[in-house]
């Protein structure tokens, strides 16, 4: 948890407006989402805020907060908004102003600066709320949230008590303070993350920002790991301007003994400004937010009843192939979303809620169930699921999640008792929070190498993988943690007629928004195969159903049992042969 706060209070961004005129204080980098991201409904009032704590406000003691400034992704019916600073979020208002539009003011998309009705001392022993609150008639999506979640960045109250919102981002607000000496040079050490690279060592990613007053035309980085003396130096020849703030993008050759990011902390530092001397050293080092390694569900929906699909399968298919992504990408396959064929489950029909659409269609897949893609082209609704129109589309969405930093991880064991029962076990960690609902653990059973019934398009030897057939829950257990770990425990019946050796587990940590679609991203996943699950070996498969066979009651092969008498003749692994009537 030190580690956690250290990085949070390093986060605040600053822009420089004029030596004299003041400084905007604020965690969201000085920018406005384009889109809102809570949405409220009829009319009322909502308010937000962002704590500003005394750590942060210290460099800042005697000067003055003189206005407020308020970004909304959106002014759409919203009549009055009122900012305010309060000493504590439920407080009262020690300062606030207001504009209320069509009365000579006007309430903008984006940046809204409002004066307070007096001027607010900065003093070093308190910490200080920022807010705003505003009236909307109809229905409104104005809140704005950017960036990575930030502790203290973001809260709301709706009716029912304040709620920290922080994994959605950085609010969009910011106090003007005035009446300081600032810096010359002052460069922040905003954030850096840092990630194990395919190609050896480690790649970072830190976000700089320019606090002083004159642009910098160059710096040094210094890269350390917790335990060993060692430290690597890396020089950047880049303009970064007053207010302003960049992202740079290196790599360090890390020993993989030193354990960085996964045991030992990595520790980053601004070592040196070209042209002048950092006038504010505290902000220079932070510690880095080392990614557990990210792994992307890839979720199918398929039919024997669409002549499209083998396509789409294949070329997902030939991605998992390529050894750089043979260990990243987890698929799932369900039967739906263009009618249901004899592989189709419960859970299967009940994921095609995901389209956020009155129609479905297959060939479709997520990705992570993020909400890439609007549900009837270009408008719509949010929706994770899209079309698959080739291998490079499908390629281009799994880079992109690949790209995102994950914020836990998790191993998973079992054990089988050799009969009709697999228990699945579970423990993970995390970093710090990421989801605004409750995290959920996903366990699901799969199945590959199933021999097609009559695949539309697919030919006679066609198979399918990656079949579900068991889960813990259709959306996931809420996961206890403790403190930042959780352990987790489920159990799954087998049906004899799955082929173990073909079996794997596959699980995911992810949100899960009941109305909504487009929160449910899932923020990290693994598989397990069947064989390496604990006391696997022992497992006799002499029993295993290798072979299904249908025939009428007059003797003839037929693949079509949707009703009626047929003869079912099962072959086992052993070479033992079972014939019984069956009724559909």
């Amino acid at each position: 948890m030190k580690r956690n706060i250290l990085l949070f209070l390093v986060t605040l961004f600053v822009s420089i407006v004029n030596a004299t005129e003041g400084i905007n204080v604020g965690y969201c980098s000085g920018t406005v989402s384009k889109e809102g991201c809570v949405p409220v409904e009829g009319e009322g009032w909502v308010h937000t805020s962002a704590i500003l704590t005394s750590d942060i406000l210290k460099s800042y003691v005697g000067s003055e907060i003189t206005s407020i400034r308020v970004g909304l992704a959106s002014r759409l019916n919203i009549d009055t908004l009122t900012v305010w600073v309060r000493n504590t979020i439920d407080g009262t208002d020690i300062a606030s102003g207001k504009t209320i539009f069509g009365e000579g003011q006007s309430i903008v998309r984006g940046w809204n600066d409002i004066a307070l009705d007096k001027q607010i001392k900065i003093e070093s022993t308190s910490d200080i709320c920022i807010g705003y609150s505003f009236h909307h008639k109809k229905a409104a999506d104005a809140i704005s949230a950017v960036g990575t979640p930030i502790e203290n960045s973001f809260y709301i109250e709706r009716g029912n008590g304040w709620e920290d919102m922080s994994a959605l981002g950085a609010l969009s607000i910011e106090a003007v303070v005035t009446g300081g000496n600032f810096a010359n040079y002052d460069l922040a050490l905003k954030d850096v993350y840092g990630m194990k690279s395919n190609n050896g060592g480690i790649d970072f990613t830190a976000f700089v920002e320019n606090k002083g007053t004159l642009d910098v035309k160059g710096l040094e980085i210094t890269t350390s790991v917790d335990g060993f003396e060692d430290t690597y130096v890396q020089h950047f020849d880049v303009l970064i301007p007053s207010n302003s703030s960049l992202e740079i993008k290196y790599n360090v050759s890390i020993p993989e003994s030193y354990e960085a990011g996964t045991k030992n902390k990595i520790k980053a530092c601004i070592s040196y400004v070209e042209g002048g001397n950092d006038e504010n050293a505290s902000n220079n080092e932070v510690y880095v937010r080392y990614s557990y390694k990210k792994c992307v569900l890839v979720e199918e929906f398929t039919s024997e009843s669409c002549g499209n699909c083998p396509r789409a399968s294949k070329a997902l298919e030939e991605l998992i192939s390529d050894s750089q992504y043979s260990d990243k990408i987890i698929p799932v396959v369900h039967h739906s979303g263009f009618y249901d064929d004899w592989l189709t489950s419960e859970a299967d029909t009940e994921y095609t809620w995901f389209y956020n659409s009155k129609g479905t269609y297959a060939p479709a897949m997520m990705y992570d169930r993020y909400a890439f893609f609007l549900s009837n082209g270009d408008n719509g609704n949010p929706t994770p699921v899209g079309k698959v129109p080739d291998k490079d589309f499908v390629k281009k969405y799994i880079d992109e999640r690949l790209e995102t930093f994950s914020h836990v991880t998790f191993d998973i064991t079992g054990e089988y008792d050799n009969k009709v029962t697999v228990t699945v076990r579970i423990k993970g960690e995390r970093d710090k929070r990421f989801s605004k609902t409750e995290e959920r653990i996903t366990v699901f059973l799969l199945e590959d190498n199933i021999k097609a019934r009559k695949q539309n398009g697919g030919g006679d030897d066609y198979i399918h993988n990656h079949v579900l057939r068991a889960w813990n829950s259709v959306w996931g257990d809420v996961i206890v943690w403790n403190d930042n770990s959780f352990e987790y425990e489920c159990q799954l019946t087998l049906d004899p007629y799955w082929i173990k050796k073909n079996l794997h587990v596959t699980a995911f940590v992810s949100s899960y928004d009941s109305e909504n679609p487009a929160e449910c991203t899932v923020e990290n996943a693994r598989d397990i195969k069947f064989d390496v699950i604990t006391g696997i070996e022992e497992i006799s498969e002499e029993n295993d159903i290798v072979k299904v066979e249908y025939y009428t009651l007059d003797g003839i092969k037929t693949d079509c049992t949707d009703g009626g008498f047929f003869i079912e003749c099962k072959t086992y692994a052993s070479g033992k042969k079972e014939v019984r009537k069956i009724i559909r």
